[in-house]
């Protein structure tokens, strides 16, 4: 599960489903409507007690019907969610 927020955090933009992850960013899925260059803030549940919170910006959008698929690249993570996420991507769990 994927919430974006504004770049502060406090207004929730919308919500999708996370499909891949790597060191760079995420692609995930929705209905929002998105545009390439703007920045968000996200909080990527990767399992029920392993949330991350990152700042990140629309890499690319690509139209499925009525839902769409993003490529969202960090825009600075945290060192510690970082290797949270590494753990959690070695596991095979993306």
């Amino acid at each position: 599960m994927i919430e974006l927020y504004e770049p502060e955090g406090r207004l929730v933009v919308g919500v999708g489903r996370l499909r891949d992850l790597s060191s760079l960013g995420f692609r995930f899925e929705g209905t929002l409507r998105l545009q390439v260059g703007e920045m968000y803030r996200a909080r990527v549940r990767l399992q029920k007690n392993l949330l991350l919170e990152v700042p990140i910006k629309v890499a690319w959008v690509r139209g499925k019907g009525l839902e769409h698929a993003y490529g969202m690249e960090f825009s600075g993570i945290s060192k510690a969610d970082f290797e949270k996420m590494e753990r959690w991507v070695k596991k095979g769990k993306v």
